[in-house]
C-alpha cells in the first residue's frame, strides 16, 4: 500500500501483500503436500492478491502447479486443471474470484473429482446462497475474511445494547462498519495511553504487539502499519469458526 509510506499512518485491516503471506503461512501448516493450484477472475483486486499468493508460496519454498485464470465466459479451466491432477497430487488450492458462477464451479469440481484438501476462497463466498455451506465444510473450504467481527460473540453484547439506546435502533446485518468504528477508536486510545507520549511511536508500538480486540478478533502490529492477524474462517458442524487462532 502507498499509503505506508508515511511512517505516520498505520492501517486498521491488513494490506493485500499481508492477506497473501497469512494465507499462504496457513496452507504451509495444513499438510506435507506443498503443491498449489490458483484460480483468479479478471477483477484487478482478485487478481492482485492471486499474484501476490503465487510470489508469497513461490518464496515459501511451494510449488504452483497452475495458475489459472477463470471467468464467466469460460470455466473449462477449473475442470481441466482438477482433473488433470488427482486429489493425492495437490497440496492447497486458492480461488481469488467473487464470481458466484466461478464458486458454483470450483465447488462442483472438487465433489465430482472427490477433493478433500484445503481450498481458501474470498469472504464473498459467505454470500452465495446457492451453494449448500455443508459442503464447504466437507470440501475444506477456508474462507479469508480480514473485516471478519463476530457480532454474536458475548464481548460485542454491551457494545449493542450501548449503540442501541444512542442510535435509538438496533445494527443492521451484516453491518460490520460501527463495531469496527469503535475498535479503531478503542485502539486507538490503548495506544496513546501506552505509547502516545513517546518520542518514537513506532518503537513503543511495537512493545505492545498484540491483543484481543475489543469487538474484533485480535489486532497485531509488532513493527508493521498494518494488522498483522488475517482471520481465516472455516464451517464446523454447520457454524462459522475461526481457523487460525491468533498468536
Amino acid at each position: 500500500s502507498k499509503a505506508l509510506s508515511n511512517p505516520y499512518i498505520y492501517l486498521y485491516e491488513s494490506t493485500a501483500d499481508t492477506q497473501a503471506q497469512k494465507t499462504v503461512e496457513f496452507l504451509n501448516t495444513q499438510g506435507n503436500n506443498k503443491n498449489v493450484i490458483i484460480f483468479y477472475d479478471d477483477n484487478k483486486k482478485n487478481k492482485n492478491i492471486a499474484t501476490l499468493v503465487k510470489q508469497r508460496a513461490e518464496a515459501m519454498g511451494m510449488k504452483v502447479i497452475a495458475f489459472e485464470e477463470v471467468g464467466i465466459s469460460d470455466l473449462t479451466p477449473i475442470k481441466t486443471t482438477l482433473q488433470k491432477y488427482n486429489r493425492y497430487e495437490v497440496g492447497s488450492i486458492f480461488v481469488g474470484s467473487t464470481s458466484n458462477l466461478v464458486a458454483e464451479e470450483v465447488v462442483k469440481t472438487l465433489e465430482a473429482e472427490n477433493y478433500e484438501i484445503p481450498v481458501i476462497v474470498p469472504e464473498a463466498w459467505l454470500r452465495f446462497q446457492n451453494i449448500d455451506f455443508d459442503l464447504y465444510e466437507k470440501r475444506k473450504i477456508y474462507i479469508l475474511h480480514p473485516e471478519y467481527i463476530n457480532t454474536e460473540d458475548d464481548k460485542n453484547l454491551p457494545f449493542k445494547k450501548a449503540y442501541a439506546n444512542l442510535a435509538h435502533h438496533e445494527i443492521a446485518n451484516n453491518n460490520n462498519y460501527p463495531f469496527i468504528g469503535y475498535e479503531i477508536v478503542h485502539h486507538l486510545a490503548k495506544l496513546w495511553q501506552e505509547a502516545g507520549t513517546h518520542t518514537d511511536f513506532a518503537k513503543a508500538l511495537a512493545k505492545i504487539n498484540s491483543y484481543e480486540g475489543k469487538t474484533s478478533e485480535w489486532l497485531q502490529y509488532a513493527d508493521k502499519q498494518d494488522n498483522q492477524f488475517v482471520p481465516i474462517l472455516r464451517i464446523k458442524h454447520g457454524e462459522l469458526e475461526l481457523a487460525n487462532k491468533p498468536k
